[in-house]
């Protein structure tokens, strides 16, 4: 049951998990790299949504997230910018040159 106890009711909830305090009010005190009711989560960042990693990676042991391909930063919020994405904007010559030869109508 994950308590202690004849009526199995005293204790936190599955003794912490192995990675936490039992409180003596029956709550968890997790450590910094765990978290949840009973610790058995690893406590990464919550971002979009409220959801570890955002939702778009890996919640590891260390407590970072490892974001799926298309995200990045600590949560995993950020879009990442692949570099066929990236427009490469008009040389100064090219403008110069558009200004100083407009295209006729």
């Amino acid at each position: 049951c994950g308590y202690s106890g004849d009526a199995c009711d005293a204790g936190c909830p599955n003794d912490c998990s192995g990675h936490g305090e039992c409180l003596d009010n029956g709550q968890c005190s997790c450590s910094a790299t765990r978290a949840g009711v009973d610790c058995g989560e690893f406590n990464c960042p919550i971002g979009l949504q409220g959801k570890r990693c955002s939702g778009q990676g890996l919640c590891k042991e260390d407590a970072t997230c490892e974001c799926e391909d298309n995200f990045m930063g600590y949560d995993c919020a950020d879009t990442k910018v692949l570099p066929q994405e990236i427009a490469i904007p008009p040389s100064f010559d090219d403008f110069q040159a558009t200004m100083t030869n407009p295209p006729s109508s």
